[in-house]
């Protein structure tokens, strides 16, 4: 079973300085998980998501709980609220991707791995970061970490998120608190 942690925290313009990146700095790690999932079947992923908004010193934060079934091999994240992000169930490993979406300010190019594979929502996309960031196994863990910038009528607002996950038989509330086998980062300049 994999189990997924989804960390994203948002500030705005104003809170764009080294006083705000202090505040930001205690957020974003793995924390122990209080709720237990019910396992129902192992084609099912299990999901905490935490949510974190700064204004000024101050960070409100929401937390929520999620389990995703397998649609046509693929676990869809992104209407979780989780984007960027896009698992493939493979016997008992899982295939993490990571792709730009397009939906930040910031877009990212590369390699599209997808784009001579018929009937693949990014076939015949080009300049499209699209890639497997890692392949995993049972008892291996990983987490990927991204930003993006975003603008509206409204102003311009940052995200930054972090995923970890975890492959194993068995659940306790410290499952991520570990050492991590695999690291992925598309951090870009958020200038």
């Amino acid at each position: 079973m994999l189990l997924v942690l989804f960390e994203q925290i948002s500030w705005f313009k104003e809170d764009r300085n080294p006083q705000g990146a202090i505040v930001r700095k205690n957020y974003l790690r793995p924390v122990m998980i209080k709720k237990m999932p019910i396992i129902n079947q192992n084609d099912e992923i299990y999901i905490w998501r935490l949510s974190f908004i700064q204004h000024n010193n101050e960070i409100y934060e929401e937390r929520t709980f999620k389990t995703v079934v397998e649609e046509k091999g693929l676990f869809l994240l992104d209407k979780f609220g989780i984007p960027n992000i896009e698992i493939i169930k493979e016997d008992e490993s899982y295939r993490i991707k990571w792709f730009d979406d397009g939906k930040g300010n910031i877009r990212r190019r590369g390699g599209n791995e997808d784009f001579l594979k018929k009937g693949k929502k990014l076939a015949g996309v080009p300049n499209t970061l699209n890639e497997t960031v890692f392949v995993m196994e049972n008892g291996k863990s990983g987490f990927v970490r991204w930003n993006n910038r975003f603008s509206s009528y409204h102003g311009q607002w940052y995200e930054q998120y972090q995923t970890y996950f975890v492959n194993t038989d068995s659940f306790d509330e410290k499952v991520f608190l570990r050492e991590y086998d695999y690291n992925y980062q598309q951090l870009a300049d958020l200038f």
